[in-house]
């Protein structure tokens, strides 16, 4: 799944990548953290390949989690 389009199906984000200010659970937080960061890096993820793959996929699995727990 693409952590992009999980953070805005649970309106973390908006479309145009603006985060939304708003109380969430701390793997969501994270997640949203962590996207700005890869987001942010402007080498896109090469400066620490893995670090950022590592980083995106355990985002993406803790908000999918978040999602299936709460339908």
């Amino acid at each position: 799944m693409d952590l992009k389009a999980t953070l805005i199906q649970i309106g973390a984000l908006t479309v145009g990548e603006s985060v939304v200010r708003d109380t969430w659970p701390i793997d969501n937080a994270v997640a949203v953290w962590n996207y700005d960061w890869v987001r942010e890096d402007h080498s896109k993820g090469m400066h620490d390949f893995k670090y950022a793959t590592s980083l995106l996929e355990s985002s993406i699995e803790a908000v999918e989690h978040y999602i299936a727990a709460h339908p």
